[in-house]
């Protein structure tokens, strides 16, 4: 009798690489514009938006500044600040100005 040899696969085939980094690279950028977006609503310093959304002070600074990478869970629980904060205080705070 023949033995058959099982192989497990470890890595997800990529058939462009290059092509998956560029679509990741294209939602941070679309992550950050958001953020941009919100914080001028809102009259925000990156700090504070850093405090609020993520406990962080640095976090804004460390996404636009130092380019570090954020994670889908990050940006969803940050989108989730963003919708949250718009429904308790209102459209924009520059609005109640």
């Amino acid at each position: 009798m023949e033995k058959t040899r099982l192989t497990v696969q470890t890595r997800m085939p990529l058939d462009n690489p290059a092509r998956i980094w560029s679509a990741v690279s294209d939602m941070k950028k679309e992550f950050l514009k958001e953020i941009n977006a919100f914080m001028d609503a809102h009259a925000m310093k990156w700090t504070q938006f850093g405090k609020l959304a993520m406990n962080d002070k640095s976090f804004v600074n460390n996404l636009m500044i130092d380019g570090r990478d954020v994670k889908i869970s990050t940006i969803e629980k940050v989108r989730k600040f963003m919708r949250t904060y718009k429904e308790r205080n209102g459209a924009t705070k520059v609005a109640a100005e």
